[in-house]
């Protein structure tokens, strides 16, 4: 089942946020990005929660422009995961920076072995920020296609 949420519209739509689902593949082409998500195996799934029967969703940003998206990853100290929380002083908070990445790493991302979830996305006018990982994509888009895969 396909549905179509337009973001160049007067009201903007009120999307399905699949979040905590794994990343399956990323695609980039000239006009879409595309994440193809597989669900898990209990209730509150992000997408089973929607579309119970559906196993997998594949969505498609329609890019306003060519190549018109920004890509930066979130980076911490290196031993950050090593350190057990409750030995940190409550007002401990960890550095991090954010790193700009060229566009064509996005086309094999979730290739890499790295473990992506799909967190959440925020719409504006023409524009959507997803987080996805330690990932942030910034992208101009004027639709949004979501395939509910059985």
């Amino acid at each position: 089942m396909k549905e179509t949420y337009y973001l160049n519209q007067e009201t903007l739509p009120q999307m399905p946020v699949p979040h905590d689902n794994q990343i399956k593949r990323i695609t980039v082409d000239q006009e879409f990005i595309t994440f193809f998500l597989t669900a898990k195996d209990y209730p509150d799934d992000g997408i089973r929660v929607y579309h119970p029967e559906a196993k997998a969703l594949m969505m498609r940003f329609h890019l306003t422009y060519e190549d018109d998206f920004f890509l930066v990853k979130q980076q911490t100290r290196r031993l950050a995961h090593l350190i057990p929380h409750f030995l940190l002083p409550a007002t401990f908070t960890w550095r991090s920076r954010y790193i700009s990445m060229r566009n064509k790493k996005l086309n094999g991302l979730a290739d890499s072995g790295e473990y992506l979830d799909y967190i959440a996305h925020y719409v504006d006018y023409e524009q959507i920020f997803i987080r996805f990982g330690f990932y942030s994509l910034e992208a101009s888009v004027d639709y949004v296609e979501y395939e509910w895969i059985s």
